[in-house]
Formats: C-alpha cells, structure tokens, sequence
C-alpha cells in the first residue's frame, strides 16, 4: 500500500503531468480511487478534490463501445457527484511517448466539453498502474 504522500505524488504527476491540469494544490489533499462499477469497463475512477473524475481502464485500450459506455458512465457520474470534468485515459499501443497535446476526436465521442479523452505513453502511466495493480 501506497502512503498518503507518494499517491497524493503519483496522482499529481499524472493529473498535472499527464493530463495537462492545472488544479490548486489543494485538491490533491482529497484523493479517492475506487474500482470502477458496471457500466464502466473494469478499470479504476480517481476522484481528485471534488472538481475532477479521472477513469483508467484496465486494459490498456477501450473497444469503441466500451470506450461509449465509459464517456456516458463517466458523464452521468460527473454530473450527478458535481464534478467538473471527466477524463478517460487509455494507454498508446506500442508506445512510450503521450499523445500530441490535440487528438482528433473519434466520432462516436460525445461533444462536451468537459468529457476529456487523453492518450498516454506507457511510462507515464507505469507508476499508477503498479500502484492500481498492487490494490491501492
């Protein structure tokens, strides 16, 4: 198990450092991971200060209708808990690099704009992964 300071560490580098967010301080002091519940795919929800709802698949990537069920899961969770935004990050197949900062969006993704989908080299995520995979 993870103490408090090096989750509250690996969240912040992902929410910062990954994700591009630029949150107060402050709201790394409530961090909540729990497993994600059915319509989600299996995967984790990271509850960051009461703003931010983050998801993290298991696997490393969505189909394209789990990746619809988990923008409607994570949007009805949003709005329902007050959050200002939803992330889903998937992980880039055979790459360590993240995605440039624009991804095109796929279609079937629903315009909101405050449903984000981000794409992330496996080194950025392998330490909140190992922290997910030992159980938190």
């Amino acid at each position: 198990m993870m103490s408090d300071s090096r989750q509250r560490a690996v969240v912040e580098q992902l929410v910062r450092g990954g994700l591009g967010c630029t949150c107060p301080d402050e709201v790394f002091d409530d961090i909540e991971v729990t497993e994600a519940a059915q319509p989600f795919p299996p995967g984790w929800l990271i509850a960051v200060g009461g703003r931010l709802l983050v998801y993290l698949p298991r696997a490393l990537r969505l189909s394209e209708d789990e990746r619809l069920a988990a923008f409607a899961a994570g949007r009805g969770c949003r709005d329902a808990a007050g959050y200002r935004r939803f992330r889903l990050v998937e992980t880039l197949d055979g790459s360590t690099a993240d995605s440039p900062p624009v991804v095109e969006r796929p279609a079937p993704i629903p315009r909101d704009d405050r449903l984000h989908w981000h794409l992330l080299g496996r080194e950025r995520l392998a330490a909140l992964r190992a922290w997910l995979d030992a159980g938190t």
